[in-house]
């Protein structure tokens, strides 16, 4: 059947370039294939599962989707906001059955700090079993994003023996997509750390609000758009420019609202 949609795949996509050069390859039946959102759907059963999730960051997310469905997103799968194939391999591995096999490609984000702790490590947490990996790769398309490829089985009879990690022989593929025979530890964040460190401003569009005070005076609303990681602060008698090691730097006087 793979090989099949494959033909057709490839058939259409030539004649779409180059024009028919022979009748097209006939769709005999195609009450399988649905066109809809994967994860707002009954699966039906199947034997194994194999796909190419869409990929779309965890900050793009309510601007492209909208904000119901990223609630809808929340609310169904209970762990805050992710890549969006994340939920893509949480969903496939509830569907297997023991024994059943997945492979999946993702972001190479599935195997780092938050989505791993959502989509591989959920994996591993409950049977599954990593056998087969790329661990990061470029994406051949127009996309820029490095990928991941994961295969694994649920709840196999018998623990798998073989493994293979970068086209590599290896004793065991661990969630973050390394070479062990075991999971080994897992990163942790550093007290010493608390107040002193920052990821770094997140790029995103919002509207400043400011708000005085003057004596006798109802307080009075200014809006300006400035550049992310800057913020309109009060000072020498009008307001000035001073650049914060955060998206949006927020006080008292200084109120961050999304447009």
């Amino acid at each position: 059947m793979i090989a099949r949609v494959t033909l057709w795949m490839g058939h259409r996509q030539m004649m779409e370039l180059y024009g028919p050069a022979e009748p097209p390859l006939p769709l005999v039946d195609l009450s399988g294939i649905q066109a809809s959102d994967a994860l707002r759907i009954p699966w039906p059963e199947t034997d194994a599962i194999i796909g190419n999730p869409p990929f779309l960051g965890s900050q793009q997310m309510r601007s492209a989707l909208g904000g119901p469905y990223v609630d809808w997103l929340k609310r169904e799968f209970g762990v805050g906001i992710k890549d969006i194939c994340t939920y893509w391999f949480r969903r496939a591995h509830e569907h297997l059955a023991p024994g059943q096999r997945a492979g999946l490609v993702g972001t190479n984000s599935v195997s780092q700090n938050r989505a791993r702790g959502v989509s591989l490590d959920y994996i591993a947490a409950n049977g599954g079993v990593i056998t087969d990996a790329v661990s990061s790769e470029k994406w051949p398309g127009d996309a820029k994003v490095h990928v991941s490829l994961v295969n694994w089985v649920k709840e196999p009879a018998v623990r798998p023996t073989a493994f293979t990690l970068d086209g590599e022989p290896v004793a065991g593929i661990t969630t973050s997509l390394r070479a062990a025979a075991t999971q080994g530890w897992s990163p942790v964040a550093l007290a010493a750390n608390k107040g002193r460190c920052f990821q770094g401003p997140i790029p995103a569009r919002c509207r400043l609000h400011h708000r005085t005070r003057r004596s006798g005076i109802a307080p009075r609303a200014r809006w300006r758009r400035l550049p992310s990681g800057c913020a309109s602060v009060p000072g020498g008698g009008g307001h000035r420019r001073r650049c914060r090691p955060a998206a949006i730097a927020v006080g008292h006087r200084l109120r961050a609202t999304h447009p």
